[in-house]
């Protein structure tokens, strides 16, 4: 049984839970964000968020919220390991549940019966509960809402330390002999890692803190902070959907659409009906989840992802 499977049935057995598909989000800023990820459990239909934390200090949240796992990660072969178990459980689900769907079909498909078997066998030698995975399948569910990566900014320096080790250097980027190669690694590397974790079936979101003008020479805006390197920018730009958390005149808010100029938001949303832009902030004090009640409020006013 995987990793992630283990936290969920030490919280619960067998409660499988429906998930928001194709909405990744990245949530930065310095208050509020494990809140926010904590609250999409109780939003709508009850169900699993896995926050997987380097830093741990959203453990407390799971007595708030009794769906939320705050999942502990101590480096970097950790990490990969867990998202490779949670990217092989859920393409185990998607899997099965089209070779069921072809078996309702036609029951005398005989690749899709071989198929079946074929699963049943794998899934019954990793000591998951057959039973359980089918019924997920059948229904087009899975055992979580949605994955968190928590402190991006960790995760991007331990893949720098990586570079650093395969490169033999002491430090990415300052070594010019090596004309660049360091960066070139960094970027690959990056891509690699957050492109898998968000490419899974559910709803990914990265949470991380920000960055400032002042903290870095020739910045304008505040900017999510994912490490070293240029690849926080094609993450966000992948990702599409970008909001900012903050604390100011004593209320917690999410921008959403704000001054560019200032502040990096991002959103793939536009309303077809009358064009009308979004809230540029969403007033969340007391209740977290009213960013996703927002998010859906658009959706049901017909809202649309750009380019989709």
């Amino acid at each position: 049984m995987s990793l992630i499977r283990r936290a969920i049935k030490k919280k619960e057995e067998k409660k499988a839970m429906s998930y928001m598909a194709g909405s990744n989000f990245i949530i930065y800023g310095s208050k509020s964000k494990s809140s926010i990820v904590a609250s999409l459990t109780e939003y709508d239909e009850p169900g699993y968020v896995i926050e997987l934390t380097p830093a741990g200090a959203s453990a407390h949240l799971e007595d708030e919220y009794s769906n939320f796992i705050s999942y502990p990660i101590q480096n970097l072969a950790e990490l990969e390991g867990v998202v490779n178990s949670i990217h092989d459980d859920l393409t185990i689900i998607k899997r099965l549940s089209v070779i069921i769907d072809r078996l309702e079909k036609n029951k005398n498909d005989a690749a899709a019966k071989r198929e079946y078997e074929n699963a049943k066998k794998a899934i019954e030698a990793k000591g998951d509960d057959w039973e359980e995975v089918v019924s997920m399948a059948r229904a087009g569910k899975l055992p979580f809402k949605a994955v968190v990566l928590a402190e991006c900014a960790i995760v991007s320096n331990w893949i720098s330390e990586r570079v650093e080790e395969t490169m033999k250097i002491d430090v990415v980027g300052v070594d010019k002999k090596n004309m660049g190669m360091d960066w070139s690694l960094l970027k690959i590397e990056q891509r690699k890692f957050f492109m898998r974790l968000a490419g899974l079936p559910c709803t990914t979101i990265f949470a991380t803190s920000d960055i400032t003008p002042a903290e870095k020479q020739g910045l304008t805006s505040i900017i999510p902070n994912f490490g070293q390197g240029s690849f926080g920018r094609e993450l966000v730009e992948m990702v599409g959907n970008v909001f900012y958390s903050n604390f100011e005149d004593g209320k917690y808010v999410v921008y959403l659409n704000a001054d560019h100029r200032k502040l990096l938001t991002k959103q793939k949303f536009k309303r077809i009906k009358d064009n009308k832009a979004l809230d540029e902030k969403i007033d969340i004090t007391g209740d977290p989840s009213r960013l996703w009640a927002y998010i859906d409020e658009i959706r049901r006013l017909e809202v649309i992802a750009t380019g989709e």
